[in-house]
C-alpha cells in the first residue's frame, strides 16, 4: 500500500512542501475553486475529523476504511499534518491553550497510526527550511517505524540533495534494527562526502539497537573499518566516531590499533588529534592525564590484546 501513496506524494511533492511545510521561497498560489467531486471529498474528510475531535468510538474503524481511498487518505493525512504543526507552533510561541501539547502528541499518534499513507507525505517535510519542522517530521517518521523504511529508501534514491539524503539517513538510523545494516552498507558509497560521513556515523549508532547480536555487531565493525580507506578525511573521521558509538571492546581495539599505526598510515595531524580525542572520550580518560601517559596506557592495552 505504501508504494501507491509514495507515487502520489512524489507527484505532489513541490506543492505539498510549500503548502504543508512552508518549504518554498514564495507565497503559494491561491487554490482554484473546488469541483463538485473535490467539495464532496473535503466534506467527507471534515466528517471524519469531526469523529476524531469528538472522541467518537467509531473513529478508528472509519479512519481505516477511509485510508482505502488514496485521495481521501491524502487529504486526511494533510489535515493531521497541519493540525500537528499548528499545535506545536502554539507551544513554541508560548501562547498554547491548556492541553495543546497533548493535542500535538495525539495528532502525531494518529499520523503514526496512518503510517502507510502518512510516511510518503511526511518525507516531503524533510525539505522544509524550518529545522523545527524537520525535527517534528523525523520524530513522527521514527514513530511510524518499519513502515516508513521503504518510502524513505525510495526518496533517498531519487533525491539530488545531499542535505535531504543526510536527513533520511538520520531517520533510518533512529528506526534502527539489524535489517538496516545492509541498507546502510549501500549508502557508504554515496558520491557526496557529507552523505558518506553521515552514513558511517549513523551505522555506528544503529548498533545500539542490537547490543546482544554478536554477528550483526561484527558486520557493523567490518563496514565501519572500511571507512578508514575513504579518500575524504571527514569521512574517515566519521568512521572513527561510528566505531566509538558502538562502545564495545572490539571497536575500541580497532581504534587503538589505528592510533598506534598513525605514522605508518600517514594520518594527518588533524586526524591523529581527532582520533586521540575520540579514544579519550571512549575510555573516559580524565583530561588531566597527559598525552604521553595516555599513549603509554593505550600501548599496554593493545599489547594485552584488548
Amino acid at each position: 500500500m505504501s508504494r501507491r501513496f509514495a507515487s502520489r506524494a512524489a507527484a505532489l511533492a513541490p506543492a505539498l512542501a510549500c503548502a504543508l511545510f512552508a518549504a518554498c521561497s514564495s507565497e503559494p498560489e491561491a487554490p482554484p475553486p473546488l469541483t463538485a467531486s473535490e467539495a464532496e471529498e473535503k466534506a467527507q474528510v471534515e466528517r471524519l475529523v469531526a469523529l476524531y475531535q469528538t472522541g467518537d468510538p467509531t473513529w478508528p474503524a472509519a479512519r481505516d476504511e477511509a485510508l482505502e481511498d488514496p485521495r481521501i487518505a491524502e487529504l486526511l493525512v494533510q489535515n493531521f499534518i497541519r493540525a500537528m504543526l499548528r499545535a506545536h507552533e502554539r507551544e513554541r510561541a508560548g501562547a498554547a491553550m491548556v492541553g495543546s501539547w497533548t493535542d500535538f502528541r495525539e495528532h502525531q499518534a494518529q499520523l503514526a497510526a496512518m503510517g502507510d499513507a502518512s510516511a510518503p507525505l511526511l518525507i516531503v517535510g524533510l525539505r522544509a527550511d524550518d529545522k523545527v519542522v524537520v525535527a517534528l517530521v523525523k520524530d513522527t517518521l521514527v514513530l511510524i517505524g518499519a513502515r516508513a523504511v521503504q518510502p524513505l529508501q525510495s526518496r533517498f534514491e531519487a533525491s539530488d540533495s545531499p542535505a535531504e539524503r543526510r536527513e533520511i539517513l538520520s531517520v533510518l538510523a533512529s528506526i534502527g534494527g539489524v535489517p538496516m545494516i545492509e541498507v546502510f552498507a549501500r549508502y557508504l558509497g554515496d558520491p557526496e562526502w557529507q552523505v558518506r560521513g553521515e552514513a558511517y556515523l549513523s551505522l555506528g549508532r544503529i548498533a545500539a539497537s542490537f547490543r546482544s547480536d554478536a554477528a550483526a555487531r561484527a558486520r557493523v565493525r567490518e563496514l565501519l573499518a572500511r571507512g578508514f580507506a575513504d579518500g575524504d578525511a571527514f569521512v574517515r573521521r566519521q568512521a572513527v566516531k561510528g566505531l566509538a558509538e558502538m562502545a564495545d571492546a572490539e571497536a575500541l581495539a580497532l581504534l587503538i590499533s589505528r592510533y598506534a599505526r598513525a605514522q605508518e598510515l600517514r594520518l594527518s595531524p588533524e586526524e591523529r588529534q581527532d582520533l586521540l580525542q575520540v579514544l579519550r572520550r571512549t575510555t573516559r580518560m580524565p583530561a588531566a592525564v597527559r598525552v604521553d601517559e595516555f599513549e603509554a596506557w593505550l600501548a599496554r592495552r593493545r599489547g594485552a590484546g584488548s
